[in-house]
């Protein structure tokens, strides 16, 4: 009798055991299960959150692309466009902005100078012949600094700063130098390979 209850106690816990084992393994299925449908989901959600991305990121390009198409469109060759201040005053269309001051040639005139020496005058008076001439061309000129000066050779003279050329007259002094009259001034001139600077009054 005690024998067979013991036996009926054995059986129970072995079938306590195999059920415990089977609900353990049921258990880890369910778990592995539920794992491997877990990972599915994240990967399928960041796939769709990279598509998304991709998606958006297409619509924001897209976006932009239209939008600067139609900014020009809308702008048209009649449309005003915005210009330089400068450009648009009308203080900037000068003649000093479009063009470079240069000297200005006033007037040219090929004067004749009468060589009077001693001798010839004595000579002159005994015999009456004409006196010797000296040919002169004289530039007159302008500077936009206002520069007065001169430069003279045998044969020429670039004056500066003298602006009535009518008023001016010359006079031969002696060989190598000549006399300006010119208003108030009263200037000698001689021979010179480079611009002399000369004072004028009342120009």
């Amino acid at each position: 009798m005690r024998k067979q209850k013991f036996l009926y106690l054995l059986f129970f816990i072995i079938g306590l055991f195999l059920g415990a084992v089977g609900m353990y393994i049921y258990h880890l299925r369910e778990v592995e299960a539920i794992q491997a449908l877990y990972s599915g989901n994240k990967y399928l959600e960041k796939e769709s959150v990279n598509n998304s991305k991709y998606s958006g990121n297409k619509e924001e390009k897209s976006a932009l692309t239209s939008s600067e198409t139609k900014e020009t469109e809308t702008h048209s060759v009649n449309d005003p466009v915005e210009i330089d201040s400068l450009q648009t005053n009308p203080a900037y269309f000068t003649e000093e902005n479009t063009e470079v001051a240069k000297d200005e040639l006033l007037k040219v005139l090929n004067i004749e100078l009468p060589v009077k020496t001693s001798n010839q005058v004595d000579s002159l008076l005994i015999n009456d012949k004409t006196p010797e001439i000296t040919k002169l061309t004289v530039e007159f000129w302008i500077s936009p600094i206002h520069y007065t000066g001169y430069q003279m050779n045998r044969s020429k003279l670039v004056l500066f700063g003298v602006k009535q050329p009518e008023k001016a007259s010359f006079e031969f002094i002696e060989e190598g130098k000549i006399r300006l009259k010119y208003k108030e001034n009263n200037l000698v001139l001689e021979l010179s390979d480079d611009f002399r600077p000369i004072k004028l009054k009342n120009k």
